[in-house]
């Protein structure tokens, strides 16, 4: 069980992160080649990107009530804020993602590039911080 719920996470691992790492290729293709139209394709990427997110909250969970880590370590309180940190992070940035969608205004996804960079390397982060934790 432990093995498949491992397996599990680490997927939504690649899963979120080579969706953010692909909707930001694929943005910053759309921004400099417009007429092209990649935005459905940086969508696609985005949606890979939270779906993935949920796969790492819902595994996540299920590997801490089925580890019980010692909730009183540094390393895991980081790590789950961390967490939460990047919640709050995909969630701008798919809200952006949105009103473009809506506006068309291609100054909201200019806002993402910096909040993408933030949310990848707190991604590393939390692998880190989950690393020590854990192992």
């Amino acid at each position: 069980m432990y093995a498949t719920l491992l397996a599990l996470h680490l997927l939504g691992l690649v899963m979120g992160l080579g969706g953010a790492i692909g909707s930001r290729m694929t943005g910053d293709f759309g921004r400099e080649n417009p007429n092209l139209k990649v935005f459905p394709l940086a969508q696609k990427f985005a949606r890979l990107n939270a779906w993935g997110l949920v796969v790492l909250l819902v595994t996540g969970v299920w590997l801490t009530l089925k580890l019980q880590p010692d909730m009183t370590l540094l390393t895991f309180q980081i790590k789950l804020a961390l967490v939460v940190l990047l919640v709050g992070l995909s969630g701008v940035i798919h809200m952006n993602l949105a009103r473009f969608k809506r506006s068309g205004d291609s100054g909201l996804l200019a806002k993402n590039r910096p909040i993408q960079l933030v949310a990848m390397v707190t991604t590393v982060a939390i692998v880190g911080f989950a690393t020590v934790t854990f192992y």
